[in-house]
């Protein structure tokens, strides 16, 4: 650790004392105005950030962030997101305390209620799919000081109550690491990949087939379905400005038939035409998205409360939905999907929705009184 600290401190001083030399070059190349008084040279000549890409690589091999807040640097190059999205190192190193006993309920009493209101609104289920974080899934490679505890918020809430309703696929998830190499997350990423994706599926397939048995899924494919090809950094390497330096792994399913499939993507509001092709990965969608896929398994409406967790699941849902009206589940308020269930007259809502923000917004609401 010391001689981390040292090399920290090393690296530092001297691209300080570079900076001025670069940037004077930079500066006098620049089309800019020249700065007019002795505070703007010094922001000027001692700006670092084209230190950064340089430094970030560096301190990523020595195991330090620049951006600790925003990326922790782990064992064997693995990459943790920080504290500044919802505190996700310091609420899982203090774990289920008895201060989580509100929200618990509070989670609890939302929903029961939404299950109530959507019962009442012709959703005959209503499912939440809680994404475990990367540190859930791979705890052992967070540095020591970063730790989780052994007792989680979210295994509290789920534990809690309403089996019927959350799945949290965290010990298959973990399970299914212990059978094979191939990784479920991205290393340089906060997200699972396509095997994880499928895996938390195949928890959500068992679960809907106890509250509706008459559904059809695609079958599971074994771990040598899957193919591995190197892909670029992912977004946890970008706070370290090394995207492009990094090389993560990329899985995708040997057989194409799911891929094969054709989807249209339209903007719900318009029904305006926003794609067709084949049933790639959806983003998360910034205003509500209808996906209608050819050949999906059954016949039925969902609306699908997502994130970007959702993204690499989106071609396993469209291979067994027909139509799936996708909203951001940060971006639409309890008014807004009363609306969107009254319009689109779903026979199911999904909820997917990552641990991390699993303790507040949606998942803490209730539906819009009178409606």
């Amino acid at each position: 650790m010391k001689i981390k600290i040292f090399a920290f401190i090393a690296l530092s001083l001297s691209a300080l004392s570079i900076a001025p030399i670069a940037n004077y070059k930079r500066i006098h190349e620049s089309t800019k105005p020249l700065p007019v008084d002795w505070l703007g040279w010094k922001s000027e000549l001692y700006n670092m950030d084209f230190t950064l890409p340089y430094l970030g690589n560096v301190y990523y091999h020595l195991g330090i962030s620049i951006s600790p807040k925003q990326v922790v640097i782990g064992r064997d190059g693995w990459m943790y997101l920080g504290d500044d999205f919802a505190k996700n190192i310091t609420s899982k190193r203090l774990g289920a305390t008895k201060s989580i006993e509100p929200l618990v309920k509070k989670i609890d009493i939302s929903a029961d209620a939404w299950n109530k209101w959507y019962s009442q609104n012709g959703v005959t289920v209503y499912k939440v799919l809680i994404g475990p974080d990367k540190e859930t899934i791979y705890p052992e490679f967070m540095p020591d000081w970063a730790a989780s505890s052994p007792t989680g918020v979210t295994d509290a809430i789920v534990d809690n109550g309403h089996q019927g309703i959350f799945v949290f696929p965290k010990s298959e998830l973990v399970e299914a690491k212990a059978k094979t190499e191939l990784p479920l997350y991205y290393k340089t990423d906060t997200h699972w990949n396509a095997l994880g994706a499928w895996i938390a599926f195949n928890e959500l397939t068992a679960s809907l087939h106890g509250s509706a048995p008459d559904l059809s899924f695609p079958e599971a494919p074994r771990f040598d379905d899957y193919t591995a090809t190197p892909r670029i950094g992912g977004d946890l390497a970008n706070f370290q400005r090394i995207r492009v330096n990094l090389k993560d792994t990329e899985l995708s399913l040997t057989d194409k038939t799911i891929r094969q499939m054709e989807i249209s993507q339209f903007e719900f509001s318009s029904m305006k035409l926003i794609s067709t092709g084949e049933n790639i990965p959806v983003g998360a969608p910034v205003t509500p998205t209808l996906v209608r896929s050819e050949g999906a398994l059954n016949n039925k409406r969902v609306l699908w409360l997502r994130d970007s967790f959702g993204s690499a699941m989106s071609p396993f849902m469209s291979a067994t939905f027909s139509e799936i009206l996708q909203a951001h589940h940060k971006r639409v308020k309890p008014a807004s999907v009363a609306e969107l269930v009254k319009k689109f007259k779903p026979d199911y809502v999904i909820v997917t929705n990552v641990e991390r923000d699993s303790h507040d917004g949606y998942l803490t609401s209730l539906p819009p009184a009178g409606q």
